[in-house]
């Protein structure tokens, strides 16, 4: 389902990306009766070496349906990492992780027939009966320090970034009764891009300390053997 895309520096250096900034993503792709805008944002600065999971309805005039939120599904470029991820939320009942054969959790919620993913976590319980969750967040950790671009493309290629299933799909104070599988097809299409002020467009990714630290290294030592050569 994904291909793993290794620049020379990270084969050889093992070197990840860290986030600037949250970055979101809304997803308006539907396999389901009644589509839901949902996003999903992404952020490694709250805890350091964990990613925060935001899970959230976005209705709009496309989309003005609202939803109970019952599970996210999502890939990891590692698949080496599967099996040691802990998800740490109030709304968090359950998970399940294993390459690409994930589209259930203890068989609901599902995303059917979606493409499998590597990792899905529940959230709360199906129908508004117990909860109604429109916004959730939760905490993913692991021995290995982690970032938010072991979760996004740039890493790898997807067939699908994300999914989302909900029920109790509807307008708010009218008849619930739909339910929703929504994804992203195309990451570039669903990244949600902050606008630009007086033209600075500051990048998503940058380069953590140590990826900067090893830069200067290496050009320190090109330099050096080119004095010596002289």
């Amino acid at each position: 389902m994904k291909k793993l895309v290794l620049t020379l520096g990270a084969l050889a250096l093992g070197v990840h990306t860290a986030q600037a900034a949250p970055i979101t993503y809304f997803l308006e792709d539907s396999a389901g009766s009644d589509a839901v805008r949902i996003g999903v944002t992404l952020d490694d600065a709250v805890t350091a070496g964990q990613v925060q999971f935001t899970v959230f309805v976005a209705p709009n005039a496309a989309f003005p349906n609202i939803a109970d939120i019952n599970g996210i599904f999502f890939n990891v470029a590692n698949e080496a990492l599967l099996g040691g991820f802990s998800f740490t939320g109030a709304q968090v009942t359950g998970s399940v992780q294993s390459a690409n054969n994930v589209n259930s959790v203890g068989g609901n919620p599902n995303v059917n027939p979606l493409d499998d993913f590597d990792i899905g976590v529940k959230l709360g319980t199906s129908g508004i009966g117990s909860d109604d969750i429109q916004t959730t967040s939760f905490m993913v950790s692991h021995a290995q320090a982690l970032t938010s671009a072991m979760f996004l493309p740039g890493t790898y290629d997807a067939d699908g970034l994300f999914a989302v299933r909900a029920s109790s799909t509807g307008l708010a104070g009218g008849n619930r009764q739909g339910s929703s599988k929504m994804f992203c097809a195309d990451g570039a299409a669903c990244l949600d891009i902050p606008p630009c002020t007086n033209g600075d467009c500051p990048p998503d990714v940058v380069p953590e300390p140590t990826s900067l630290i090893l830069m200067g290294l290496g050009l320190f030592g090109a330099a050096t053997v080119a004095r010596r050569r002289r």
